[in-house]
Formats: structure tokens, C-alpha cells, sequence
């Protein structure tokens, strides 16, 4: 009886305590650049060997708060270098160097879904 009394209170200070509260949500974030207003979403790392590109516009990741939006470009993002895939166009694949013997592999969104898988596995 008593361990009821315990939770009803908890209970009552829980909504009392929250009332007045926004709720946050969270929202997924997906590595992505921009070229060109053409956004590259990141889908695996690769040792395969690289060109030094060009550079590109980083998202940002807001995923927590009352209005998580996920990736966006802010007005003014971050750049990062971009490198190419022997066989591969840079319209539709792009490298971003995660270490000194690897780099995300970043896909066009204009990709079909199908061509992206096939560019993955070999790059993989």
C-alpha cells in the first residue's frame, strides 16, 4: 500500500513539473554536402584509392530540441575537400577523407537506388 502511496506522488509531481514544458523531439541525421544545390548523402567508407576534387558544403546536425529538422545547410556551412573514384563521375559519387587510408563515400541523391547499391558494393 505504501509503495502505491510512493508512485501516486511521483505521478502528481511528474505532471505538475512538466506542465508549461515544451516537448523536444529528435529528428535522424544523415552526413551530407552540397555541390552545386546537388546534396550527397554519406552511405559507407572506403579504402579505395582518390583524387583530390574539389570542395563541398557540410550539413550541420540538428537533431535534438522542440524543432529537429535532422541535416540542414546553415546560411553560412562549413566546407570540406572532396575527392573522386577512378571509374565513377563526381555528378554522382564524391569521397570526404575520414582518416589518412579512408574516406565516406557520398551518393547523389539523383542516383537511382538501385545504381547506388551497385557503386557501393564496389566500393566496398
Amino acid at each position: 500500500m505504501r509503495a502505491l502511496a510512493v508512485l501516486l506522488v511521483v505521478i502528481a509531481v511528474t505532471a505538475v513539473t512538466s506542465c508549461g514544458q515544451e516537448e523536444s523531439g529528435t529528428a535522424d541525421c544523415a552526413g551530407q554536402i552540397r555541390v552545386d544545390d546537388v546534396v550527397y548523402t554519406s552511405f559507407r567508407v572506403t579504402k579505395q584509392a582518390a583524387t583530390e576534387h574539389g570542395t563541398a558544403e557540410r550539413a550541420e546536425c540538428h537533431d535534438v530540441g522542440a524543432d529537429a529538422k535532422g541535416s540542414v545547410f546553415p546560411d553560412d556551412p562549413a566546407t570540406v575537400t572532396t575527392w573522386t573514384f577512378a571509374d565513377y563521375s563526381p555528378d554522382q559519387v564524391l569521397g570526404v577523407r575520414q582518416d589518412k587510408h579512408s574516406y565516406v563515400v557520398f551518393i547523389s541523391s539523383s542516383v537511382p537506388d538501385d545504381e547506388r547499391d551497385q557503386i557501393l558494393a564496389a566500393l566496398e
